[in-house]
């Protein structure tokens, strides 16, 4: 199989030394250690990874941070998971959502032709009148609407928690602003708790390779060896 990456670089968190093989839609793919299940599908050739809600018009792999809908997929039973940020191993079960037969054919992508029938709210203001015409779309309108579909019969791995902690100085953000401003506050003395909603620290030094002409502490480093650093 062809795979479509970069030269293998250090500040890459993938291990090529460690391949595995995953499943998605039935068939088996090859991912490495440190990979996503999007970065695994999009090193292995796949283009179109959900359909938009509407007119299931194909959608790519877009933000790559978790930011919008085009890559949620259906991964261990699990709806809506957005496949960028989602971390696979061995064994991963990955399936394609709101799309049939498949994500590259879809049927309901012939609902473009009909765009100017279907303005937004359409179905809040038509079909009401006579009521019966509700009665009988009303069924079809649920049966094409949503995204994922909840496995009644799946068990996570984990339970979702919530913690409360106390803490005098809360820095949002693990960037290298944030960082910078956390180890500040905790020179102070202070209690700091820094939030961030990566698996790791440094935003956008983690994927940069520039000297970007850091304080002298860090001067002769580049911006991934910064990011590991702070």
């Amino acid at each position: 199989m062809t795979e479509f990456r970069l030269p293998p670089h250090p500040s890459q968190v993938i291990d090529r030394s460690r391949p595995f093989t995953f499943s998605y839609n039935g068939k088996d793919f090859h991912a490495y250690h440190g990979d996503t299940v999007a970065s695994a599908l999009y090193a292995s050739g796949t283009r179109v990874f959900s359909r938009s809600f509407k007119y299931h018009r194909p959608r790519g792999l877009l933000c790559a941070v978790g930011r919008c809908p085009n890559c949620l997929m259906q991964v261990d039973g699990a709806p809506n998971v957005r496949a960028c940020t989602e971390g696979v191993c061995e064994g991963t079960q990955v399936r394609h959502q709101n799309a049939w037969p498949s994500l590259e054919h879809d049927a309901l992508s012939n609902l473009e032709r009909f765009d100017r029938l279907m303005p937004v709210g359409f179905y809040y203001k038509t079909l009401i009148k006579p009521k019966f015409m509700w009665r009988l779309a009303e069924p079809i309108i649920r049966r094409i609407a949503g995204l994922g579909k909840v496995d009644p019969r799946h068990i996570p791995d984990s339970e979702y928690e919530h913690l409360n902690l106390y803490t005098d100085v809360a820095v949002v953000g693990g960037g290298p602003a944030g960082c910078r401003a956390a180890i500040a506050a905790a020179g102070q003395g202070v209690r700091v708790v820094l939030i961030d909603d990566q698996p790791a620290l440094g935003g956008h030094l983690r994927a940069e390779t520039l000297d970007p002409g850091a304080p002298e502490e860090l001067s002769g480093l580049v911006s991934y060896e910064i990011a590991e650093r702070l």
